[in-house]
């Protein structure tokens, strides 16, 4: 996953557009992020919530503001994030794979979806 190098490349303006984007939505609840997008589809709820938190504390991320189609790169940026932050997400990433015994290309996931699929799908 090399996201470090996806966002270095994003217009600064972008960036703050996204983030002021993200600032206005409705915060939702660990219990509607679960029913609204995962609950129906069989989904762990605890690694669910796990790796949605996961997201929003590596990338420091407002709680409950994103969405499963938020693009981890883009569409969740801070005014100002750095780069160490993608990097820790990718070592989460890699770590929690390694412990659950999971083969994952990281270089496929792009979205909030695509992460909460890769460890917490049925």
């Amino acid at each position: 996953m090399n996201l470090s190098r996806i966002f270095r490349d994003a217009p600064e303006h972008i960036k703050l557009l996204r983030h002021y984007n993200l600032s206005n939505r409705t915060p939702l609840s660990d219990t509607q992020i679960n029913e609204q997008f995962y609950a129906k589809h069989g989904f762990d709820k605890a690694t669910v919530l796990e790796c949605w938190q996961e997201i929003e504390q590596w990338l420091g991320l407002p709680t409950g503001r994103m969405r499963p189609n938020d693009r981890l790169v883009g569409d969740l940026c801070r005014e100002r994030i750095i780069q160490p932050s993608i990097e820790n997400l990718t070592e989460a990433a890699i770590d929690r794979s390694s412990t659950m015994n999971l083969q994952i290309d990281l270089e496929t996931i792009e979205t909030v979806n695509d992460y909460i699929k890769a460890f917490a799908a049925p």
